[in-house]
């Protein structure tokens, strides 16, 4: 298994992506990066400050790469599917954060208007790890990985540099298929599962061109 990393430029890519992992299926000939090939499979999206791995649907990567597309951008692709539950790793700037999360594992309830994380992360996802430089490393194996424990370094941390904050997100399974064009949903044929909502869709599957 190989894998080959593509610092994109901004903007459209011309590149079409269907399936979980997304995959590339066309390459447009006018197409800015002609660097990959059909076949190559989606791995990592890399941002300022932040790095997702294991994508779990073309029409996510799609939003991902569209709420993006005036920043740097790298995309790591490999030749063979490597499946995963969904990792943000987020390099945490100084200062509050503007999220807030509960429960055991916690689990990020509110992301403020504020936060830089805006539209990066999601209500939902859950908090695998936060490492403070020179100070701790906690996760599940750590032990008492609550939200107040967290919470609470997060606040005594927030003059520390290079703090980092991992985030995983369970995916359902489709009942269907989410087309896209361009940068608009097409959702003809898509029966909704339940608990199915807007906010979701980019969660489920499909396929996208940018």
């Amino acid at each position: 298994m190989t894998s080959k990393s593509i610092i994109l430029p901004r903007g459209n890519i011309g590149i079409t992506f269907d399936g979980s992992p997304p995959k590339i299926i066309r390459v447009a000939k006018d197409s800015p990066v002609q660097e990959v090939e059909e076949g190559l499979y989606a791995q990592t999206l890399i941002v300022p400050g932040c790095e997702m791995s294991f994508i779990p649907y073309a029409a996510r990567l799609v939003s991902d790469l569209q709420y993006f597309e005036q920043v740097d951008r790298t995309l790591v692709f490999r030749d063979a599917p490597l499946t995963g539950p969904p990792i943000w790793k987020l390099s945490l700037p100084l200062g509050p954060l503007g999220i807030i999360m509960k429960g055991f594992p916690p689990v990020i309830t509110t992301v403020e208007n504020n936060s830089e994380f805006k539209g990066l992360i999601q209500e939902g996802m859950t908090v695998d790890r936060l490492i403070v430089p020179g100070v701790c490393d906690l996760n599940l194996a750590s032990g008492g990985f609550t939200d107040t424990r967290v919470t609470k370094m997060l606040n005594e941390s927030q003059k520390v540099e290079g703090r980092i904050l991992v985030l995983t997100l369970l995916v359902g399974v489709p009942t269907g298929k989410i087309k896209s064009k361009n940068k608009a949903f097409d959702l003809e044929g898509f029966k909704p599962s339940k608990g199915w909502s807007l906010g979701r869709m980019f969660n489920k599957g499909g396929n996208g061109f940018w």
